[in-house]
């Protein structure tokens, strides 16, 4: 073991088989255990649960939440370097959400001492994590997105008269979670509200909040018609691996986090994903985000996330393993041999997915029956729980009956 920045038995590790930094969770560290890939886990969290997992080869301690961007960016640059010198050679950084994207992005170079990566043009990147850059994107390479609507004071105007329902979005994707913005406007509901009309959002959106938010025209239909076309692309935007991606159920409703995911196959999108790909020039990993408009079926692009996602496990329990496409692209320049994909296993997150139900059964649209049979019935991989690596999944009971005692103790005195 060694130093307070990296915790790593360097003796198990293999040069010509390097392990990923890993900054994110239990469904890409799972991927990468299908491809027999190691990983280091960059996390400032004590209670992450992929701590516990046994797959884990050693550890980077970043700073806690909160703390200077630069001192995250001197850890992971340490830990990178640590490992580069001891294997000579650099290893691959993976990433799991738009925060770590955007350091990413910010520091690019000083990580690429240490990290391989592929990574889009700066321009591209910042476009894809902000909407208004993303609504100027869509607009010069002619993407078929939903109708945009500037907030401003004339704008304003004319939504005011726009029928229609409408849905408001963060205008940035990063920091979101702690923002006042989350909790004013978004608290409890997922990260979009759907209005009636633009009379309705521009009277129950807080003005001080107006010039934080994009506005669309909402595409109806239900959370089945949520599809996402994955894929990774090499520096010459060829798009070596990719697998369609849909919803069965969030929380909340048409807004929310999902709870229950299939892969699914749709030659139609495939189409449009590959040609959506091309004509912006994306590398590396990504997803696109579409809805299916219920009353003509035309496809509406809603958004591009250039990063790692929890669909990464559910592609490589169904044979298109991204994450080991990245690596093997990363370290070896290999591309893989085109291969079809299975829809047989489902992802679930169970304890969301009981509140989806629960919204679903008191709107009158799913019976107990219908939902015990699909989560019973489907040969699944679940956000937490693998029988091969139980104790990440026991940690959370753990905490959770930790916090419990304590309050029962507390109501008690």
């Amino acid at each position: 073991m060694t130093g307070a920045v990296l915790d790593v038995a360097f003796h198990e590790l293999r040069r010509d088989r390097p392990p990923v930094m890993l900054w994110a969770g239990l469904s890409l560290l799972r991927s990468l255990r299908l491809a027999s890939v190691s990983v280091v886990l960059a996390t400032s969290d004590p209670a992450e649960p992929a701590l516990r997992s046994r797959h884990v080869a050693g550890i980077c301690h970043l700073p806690p939440p909160g703390a200077d961007e630069r001192a995250v960016v001197e850890a992971l640059v340490e830990g990178g370097r640590r490992l580069h010198e001891a294997l000579g050679r650099r290893v691959p950084l993976f990433y799991g959400n738009d925060e770590q994207l955007s350091l990413v992005y910010d520091h690019r170079e000083e990580l690429a001492r240490h990290y391989l990566l592929t990574l889009n043009e700066r321009a591209l990147g910042l476009a894809l994590l902000e909407k208004d850059r993303f609504e100027s994107l869509a607009r010069l390479h002619r993407l078929p997105v939903p109708r945009s609507w500037p907030m401003g004071e004339e704008g304003a105007r004319a939504l005011a008269e726009a029928s229609g329902p409408k849905v408001v979005k963060p205008r940035r994707k990063t920091h979101f979670e702690e923002s006042a913005l989350r909790r004013d406007v978004f608290s409890g509901r997922g990260k979009a509200l759907v209005f009636r009309d633009g009379r309705e959002l521009l009277a129950q959106l807080p003005p001080a909040h107006a010039g934080e938010v994009s506005v669309q025209d909402y595409v109806p239909g239900p959370d089945h018609l949520l599809l996402s076309f994955h894929g990774y692309a090499d520096e010459r935007g060829r798009v070596l691996a990719w697998f369609v991606g849909r919803k069965i159920r969030s929380f909340p409703a048409h807004t929310g986090e999902s709870s229950f995911l299939e892969l699914i196959h749709d030659d139609a999108l495939v189409r449009l994903g590959l040609d959506v790909a091309s004509r912006v020039g994306l590398r590396g990993i990504f997803k696109m985000d579409f809805k299916q408009d219920e009353r003509d079926g035309t496809y509406y692009l809603l958004e591009i996330n250039a990063r790692f996602s929890l669909w990464s496990y559910l592609g490589a329990a169904n044979g298109v393993n991204l994450p080991k496409v990245a690596y093997d692209h990363l370290v070896y320049g290999q591309a893989p041999e085109p291969a079809a994909y299975g829809t047989r296993y489902k992802w679930l997150k169970l304890a969301l997915d009981w509140r989806a139900f629960r919204e679903r059964r008191a709107a009158g649209q799913l019976t107990a029956g219908q939902w015990l049979r699909s989560v019973v019935l489907s040969p699944a991989v679940y956000h937490c729980f693998a029988w091969s690596d139980p104790l990440p999944l026991l940690a959370v009971w753990g905490r959770r009956a930790s916090r419990l005692l304590r309050r029962w103790h507390v109501t008690g005195s």
